[in-house]
């Protein structure tokens, strides 16, 4: 059996000063041998890594311009298909367009802008999506049971509610799918991509 050494309080063995040598953050914090945490931690701006040239916000990974050739490459990367109405997404404006009646008006009104610069997506719908009892109240009801066995005329509404739900897919929303597009007068064609 193994004895504990009595300590006392006002005891030399209980404490020495000593001085410590460590990176400290410009907000304070104490960071020992890791300068690379410290600087990051009291700091606001870095230069970018990929560049070189430009200052960004250290929450960032590159500067404003290397963001926007990486979100034109991935954009070119996506495949094309060819726009035949309906909702589209312009990445550049970050807005949806019901249709393309909407898009030229708003081009038409915004001399500044050009179609082949929107970098425009079709868009995908979101369905209204089946009601799942079990997720909703699982956790209310009682251990080896059902709503249908506690509230029988609810499960039976809900299930009523799926049929139609199933049947008519009523749309809620949209957002910007798996493809890239272009306006026809734009130049942009299928062989493009």
């Amino acid at each position: 059996m193994k004895t504990e050494t009595k300590i006392l309080y006002h005891s030399a063995e209980a404490a020495s000063l000593r001085q410590v040598t460590g990176w400290v953050s410009s907000t304070g914090r104490f960071y020992g041998n890791d300068e690379r945490t410290a600087r990051y931690d009291g700091c606001t701006h870095k230069l970018c890594e990929e560049c070189g040239k430009h200052e960004h916000q250290r929450n960032w990974t590159c500067c404003d311009e290397c963001r926007a050739k990486h979100a034109e490459q991935r954009y070119n990367a996506m495949p094309y298909a060819e726009w035949d109405d309906g909702m589209v997404y312009s990445q550049t404006l970050d807005r949806f367009f019901n249709d393309e009646e909407e898009l030229r008006e708003h081009l038409a009104d915004n001399d500044d802008l050009r179609a082949e610069t929107l970098r425009l997506v079709i868009c995908e719908p979101e369905y209204a999506p089946i009601i799942d009892i079990d997720e909703i109240w699982n956790d209310y009801l009682p251990e080896d049971m059902y709503l249908s066995d506690v509230a029988p005329e609810l499960a039976d509404a809900i299930a009523k509610v799926n049929d139609i739900l199933t049947e008519t897919k009523p749309i809620l929303s949209w957002r910007p799918g798996s493809y890239r597009t272009a306006l026809a007068a734009s130049g942009e064609e299928s062989s493009a991509a």
